[in-house]
């Protein structure tokens, strides 16, 4: 309990008889703090709502995260400031204490490192249900430097030729990147996938398998996914699915703040790391027809 709560608990014991000092001792409150005077800030209570209103919107957000978005807004304030009000509130989210399981040892693997946007890609899948029951399979592709996600496919299902025209999309839009990274899916393993990947001469990277640690950006990614939009939406059709994920892209590059980029959104890494304008695949495209048409929900977010 912070002071202010202590000191409401010890008048309330010394109303029901109970002596100052057993209260105190009680409570384990200095008998000089009990009469010190907190000061009134009553320019704070705006800051309170404001700090509720994120918490409330956006659950997965601790007080960090929240004290760069408030800063983003215009407010000044410091990290200290935003936990005291945050504990006050009592915002505090119990701390996760997973462990990882078993005594396998992990088989050794070296990622490639993105030291530029663009360089290394990663690609997974997460799947949903829409109120009737039906799944909802999502195909997120990510860029590891910036954590710009690139454009994600939202189907019923996915097969690995949808996956490779989908991705072959996002070679044509932003260029193709020196390495993929990705796990041992059906989809990723097929012919048709790899076939992409050989065209336009990607360096094909497969973590592991049972190590999904190994591809982390992308895993974090898909928790951010759950946690703030998965979780927290009901879908009633696939074309709203489609809407509402890519509602979501939309505000997690260019407005949610990443505590690994310093505090910044995906779209000012990208921006400030790629030049903006008419986008040039990094090789010449593959032969034509070699998957057809691009279509089948494929999202494609803009830089402006």
């Amino acid at each position: 309990m912070i002071p202010a709560q202590k000191r409401q608990v010890i008048r309330e014991l010394r109303q029901q008889g109970l002596s100052l000092r057993l209260a105190l001792d009680l409570l384990q409150m200095a008998r000089a703090t009990f009469y010190r005077q907190g000061r009134e800030h009553p320019q704070e209570d705006g800051l309170r709502e404001r700090i509720l209103e994120l918490a409330h919107a956006q659950v997965s957000f601790g007080y960090r995260r929240i004290t760069a978005v408030l800063r983003r807004q215009g407010w000044r304030v410091n990290p200290k400031r935003v936990y005291r009000l945050y504990r006050q509130m009592e915002l505090q989210k119990p701390v996760s204490k997973k462990g990882r399981r078993g005594l396998k040892r992990p088989v050794p693997f070296e990622p490639t490192e993105a030291v530029a946007f663009g360089q290394v890609w990663a690609v997974d899948f997460v799947e949903d249900k829409l109120v009737s029951g039906r799944k909802l399979r999502i195909l997120n592709v990510l860029d590891i430097f910036s954590r710009y996600a690139l454009g994600s496919l939202v189907e019923h299902s996915i097969t690995g030729a949808l996956a490779a025209r989908h991705l072959e999309a996002l070679f044509l839009r932003y260029g193709a990147p020196q390495v993929l990274r990705r796990d041992h899916g059906p989809e990723f393993e097929s012919r048709v996938f790899k076939k992409v990947l050989m065209a336009w001469r990607v360096k094909d990277e497969p973590v592991p398998k049972a190590q999904p640690y190994d591809n982390g950006h992308l895993e974090s990614f898909n928790g951010s996914l759950r946690n703030e939009l998965l979780y927290a939406e009901l879908f009633y059709a696939l074309g709203e699915a489609r809407a509402k994920m890519e509602s979501w892209l939309h505000w997690y590059n260019g407005e949610r703040p990443h505590q690994s980029l310093g505090y910044q959104t995906p779209m000012e890494v990208w921006a400030t790391t790629a030049p903006l304008g008419a986008p040039v695949a990094t090789l010449p495209p593959p032969p034509e027809g070699l998957l057809g048409n691009l279509s089948h929900g494929c999202f494609k977010p803009t830089l402006s």
